[in-house]
Parts: structure tokens; C-alpha cells; sequence
């Protein structure tokens, strides 16, 4: 018949710590933009999504529209007021421009390859962390020891 059974565990938040610490990060934000604006959240959810985009991150220490487009966002400032930058991309022609972006590519892939080397400079310090503060243990045949003895039915949490 070709049915395959897929066995499938249910997500368990503490095994992605990362994405859950920029879940609470995006909350925060979308939580603090309801209460100034209770009427007009779904208005104000574009800055939010803007503000979290925009600020530097302590584990990638770039912004992740830098990680996406490898160049500062154009702020609605700079295109009122003219800023340099806005002005250089402005006078450049089609071709000019094109070539400008795939030399970014290459620069982009870089970025992001050093962004994953400072996560995983993170995790292997936090890594370390916790493992000077953990402390073996050793039992002998004849300790006592805790049993945890669940209800018929319930699965461990842990």
C-alpha cells in the first residue's frame, strides 16, 4: 500500500535554546509594541519585525539583515535627508551596480561562515561553563538512591 509509519517526538523547547532565546527576543519586542498600541498592533508589528532586524545580535555580533544582504539597511532618514551612501548607489549605472552586488555575494558568504564560527564559539564557551560547575557522581553497588515512580500513563519530563 506504501503507508510508512513515521514516529515523530514532540518539540521540546529546552533541546533549541538559541531559537528560543530569539523567540523571547522577538516577544519582548511584539509584546512591548501591543501595550503602546493596543488598537493598532497589527500596524505597529512591521516596526517591531524592523527594530529586531536591525539590532546587532550578541551571538552573531552583525545584524540579520547584514546576515541576508551583507550591507547596512537604508534608513527612511537617509533617503529624506541624502546621504552619502544613497548618493554613491544613485550614480552608479545597472551594470556598475550588478557587478558591485556578486562581489558582495562572495563577501556575504564570509560573513555568514564567520557569524556561524562566533555561534559556534558561543555554544563551546557556554559549553564549558556548565561543565565546570557539574560534578561527577559515582555510585557503588548498595547506595541509596531516589527513584522516581511515575503514574501509570505519564511519560519523565525530563
Amino acid at each position: 500500500m506504501g503507508i510508512t509509519l513515521i514516529q515523530s517526538s514532540p518539540y521540546y523547547a529546552k533541546a533549541n535554546g538559541q531559537a528560543e532565546a530569539s523567540n523571547k527576543n522577538l516577544i519582548k519586542l511584539i509584546k512591548r509594541k501591543i501595550d503602546e498600541y493596543p488598537k493598532q498592533w497589527h500596524d505597529r508589528l512591521a516596526e517591531a519585525l524592523w527594530a529586531y532586524r536591525m539590532s546587532c545580535h550578541g551571538a552573531t555580533k552583525c545584524t540579520p539583515y547584514q546576515l541576508v544582504y551583507d550591507q547596512e539597511a537604508v534608513m527612511p532618514w537617509e533617503i529624506n535627508i541624502g546621504s552619502r551612501r544613497i548618493q554613491f548607489k544613485n550614480d552608479l549605472s545597472a551594470v556598475e551596480y550588478s557587478s558591485l552586488m556578486n562581489i558582495n555575494i562572495d563577501d556575504l558568504t564570509e560573513l555568514r561562515l564567520w557569524a556561524l564560527a562566533k555561534i559556534k564559539d558561543n555554544k563551546a564557551r557556554m559549553a564549558r561553563s556548565h561543565d565546570k560547575k557539574v560534578r561527577p557522581k559515582n555510585f557503588q553497588v548498595g547506595d541509596l538512591v531516589w527513584e522516581l515512580v511515575l503514574p501509570v500513563g505519564t511519560k519523565d519530563p525530563a
